[in-house]
């Protein structure tokens, strides 16, 4: 299943490795070095899943995710009713460190991460989270579509 990754790494070795994994397995592939620009980048570009490495220059892999799961969260309490659009969903995030801890991967977790792997990982194991996120996201954007249809088809109806 073809998707559009944003790799997140400040380490030029590993997104040179994960660019071209990705892209042999079929994927489109945009790269950041710094949190800032992974901001702008799933804004502008609305990639499917983001590979986040959690230690970047300036704005953190897990400022990355709070800022992410702000958004999550605004959209989701949303007051009123709903647009007859579908709204933008965000991409599954995850995480990559070279610093694993279990209160770090709990965090991550608890932003809203979809998964947390420390460097080194297996790159077929990578390959196997990476096709269940894709599978997800894909899910959730067309339910979202299907959910904006049916909510915009009924709008006018007076009775």
């Amino acid at each position: 299943m073809q998707a559009r990754i944003l790799i997140v790494d400040d380490d030029q070795d590993i997104l040179s490795a994960l660019s071209k994994r990705l892209s042999w397995m079929g994927h489109e592939v945009v790269t950041a070095e710094e949190g800032e620009e992974a901001l702008r980048l799933i804004a502008d570009d609305a990639p499917d899943v983001v590979l986040l490495d959690i230690e970047l220059p300036g704005l953190s892999g897990l400022d990355v995710l709070k800022r992410l799961n702000d958004l999550r969260t605004s959209a989701d309490t949303r007051v009123g009713p709903r647009p007859a659009v579908a709204t933008p969903m965000l991409p599954a995030v995850i995480v990559l460190t070279a610093f694993g801890s279990i209160g770090r991967a709990v965090e991550a977790m608890q932003l809203g991460a979809f998964d947390f792997f420390t460097k080194p990982f297996d790159p077929d194991h990578l390959a196997v989270v990476l096709e269940k996120a894709v599978a997800r996201v894909k899910l959730a954007r067309r339910l979202n579509l299907l959910q904006a249809e049916v909510q915009g088809r009924y709008q006018h109806v007076v009775g």
